[in-house]
């Protein structure tokens, strides 16, 4: 009789062997659970809340000025003439704060390196607003940095109040922004200046740079912040 047919084989295995081989299944499995729920999480990021809506373009062209004396606007009126005569004399560019009319200079030029004592750090701040700005004139370049809280607000009222209605209206054009139909979103309060036009210039996250004269500018968004390089390019004279 053949006793071979009904012997069973035993195969012995080291206990941490086998565990440490239903570690490695169990951890394969988990990465690649974990693996899953990242995938769906960028394409929930890549997917546009808006998709299907138009853009718009908001405006603030019917803004009417309050004041009574033209002769007092923070922008062209007597006051504000000898506060920017200096500006005015140095072909420069600037920032303003709107709501609290805050004026920043960005020295460039090779006059404003033999006026200028301070090439340090200057901090400005205004309720929901801060400003971090600096200025290099020997090398024609200067920065800003604007951070805000999320109850930021355009104070048109206070702008209405504070500016002649020639102004109020180049304001109006330099806040204008696009958005999509169903978006819930407000124009910056700030914009830039050239002290040597007077003219006003955006800073809303629909622009990235833009020259102003002889002024390079470039404009990089965060959520709550916005960092601006201006550099003095001026053109190259044929030789």
């Amino acid at each position: 009789m053949d006793c071979k047919k009904n012997k069973t084989t035993h195969y012995l295995i080291r206990a941490e062997w086998l565990w440490g081989g239903i570690f490695c299944f169990l951890l394969s499995i988990a990465a690649g659970i974990w693996e899953y729920r990242l995938l769906n999480m960028q394409k929930q990021e890549d997917i546009n809340p808006y998709e299907g809506q138009l853009r718009i373009e908001v405006t603030y062209d019917n803004w009417h000025s309050g004041l009574v004396n033209s002769a007092s606007c923070s922008l062209c009126g007597n006051s504000a003439k000898e506060q920017m005569q200096r500006w005015h004399e140095a072909d420069t560019i600037g920032l303003i704060l709107l709501n609290s009319w805050t004026i920043i200079e960005f020295p460039m030029t090779e006059k404003e390196e033999k006026e200028q004592e301070d090439e340090g750090i200057h901090y400005n701040h205004a309720k929901e607003i801060s400003c971090l700005s600096s200025a290099d004139p020997s090398r024609g370049m200067a920065r800003a940095n604007i951070t805000w809280s999320d109850e930021i607000f355009l104070d048109a009222a206070s702008l209405q109040q504070r500016l002649c209605q020639p102004c109020l209206d180049q304001v109006g054009t330099a806040l204008s922004f696009w958005k999509w139909e169903q978006e819930e979103k407000e124009a910056l309060p700030f914009c830039l200046i050239d002290f040597g036009t007077k003219e006003l210039y955006p800073i809303q996250d629909t622009l990235l740079a833009y020259f102003i004269r002889d002024y390079w500018v470039e404009l990089d968004f965060d959520k709550n912040s916005v960092n601006i390089k201006s550099y003095y390019l001026p053109k190259r004279e044929p030789t």
